[in-house]
């Protein structure tokens, strides 16, 4: 989610009051973030901790996603752009126009 949004390491490690080496072992799946960290981060990407939570399962997940559910998620973007309910909508459209034998 920070490289989607160009954030770096150095923006978090500010954030948080930790150094960059920290955000990296956080980005590395070496450090867990403690509860006031990820409130912290949920409020500077304005998403929820449950949000976040899900995100790190999701990345250490090799399980099947179908990609209609994934645009049916809150919170989604394309680089640093959260996709408004119209954009899911056109894309979803143009999936199932392509896609129509499966949707």
């Amino acid at each position: 989610m920070r490289r989607q949004q160009e954030r770096t390491q150095a923006d978090l490690a500010k954030l948080l009051g930790v150094n960059r080496t920290a955000i990296s072992k956080l980005e590395l799946g070496q450090q867990q973030p403690n509860a006031l960290q990820l409130l912290k981060l949920a409020k500077y990407f304005n998403v929820s901790v449950d949000f976040l939570l899900e995100c790190e399962h999701a990345e250490d997940s090799n399980d099947p996603c179908d990609l209609m559910n994934i645009l049916n998620c809150e919170h989604l973007f394309i680089g640093n752009h959260q996709l408004t309910l119209e954009e899911k909508k056109v894309i979803k459209g143009v999936i199932k126009s392509i896609f129509w034998r499966y949707v």
